[in-house]
C-alpha cells in the first residue's frame, strides 16, 4: 500500500496548461484524481450557488476551512471523514461515479 504522503495531489494529473478543477486531465490519470476533481467541482458550485464563503461552508459542516480550500484546490486527498461532514453539513451529494470503470456488455 502507498503511503497517502507520498502520493501526487490530485491536481498534479492535469495536462500541461490546465488548470484545477475544470482542466481537462491526462490520460494516465488514475481514477482517484478524476473522483477528486469532480468533488471539488460540486463543492465549489455548492458554494457559489448559495453565496457560502470558506468559513460559514466549514462551520456548517463541521470541518476546517484549510480542509474545504485544500478540497477545492486538489491541494490534498480529502478522506472519507471530512467528505461524509461536509456533504451532511451542506445537504449535497459529493461522492460521484467518476472513477467507476464503464461496464462493458458481453453478448450472451
Amino acid at each position: 500500500m502507498v503511503r497517502r504522503g507520498s502520493l501526487k495531489r490530485p491536481r498534479d494529473d492535469l495536462e500541461h496548461n490546465s488548470e484545477w478543477p475544470d482542466g481537462r486531465l491526462a490520460d494516465h490519470a488514475p481514477p482517484e484524481a478524476r473522483l477528486a476533481q469532480a468533488v471539488s467541482q460540486r463543492l465549489r458550485r455548492h458554494l457559489t450557488d448559495h453565496n457560502l464563503s470558506l468559513r460559514q461552508a466549514a462551520r456548517l459542516a463541521a470541518a476546517s476551512r484549510q480542509a474545504l480550500f485544500n478540497a477545492i484546490h486538489g491541494n490534498t486527498w480529502s478522506d472519507l471523514a471530512a467528505l461524509a461532514r461536509i456533504e451532511h453539513g451542506l445537504g449535497i451529494e459529493l461522492w460521484g461515479n467518476e472513477h467507476r470503470v464503464q461496464e462493458c456488455s458481453v453478448p450472451s
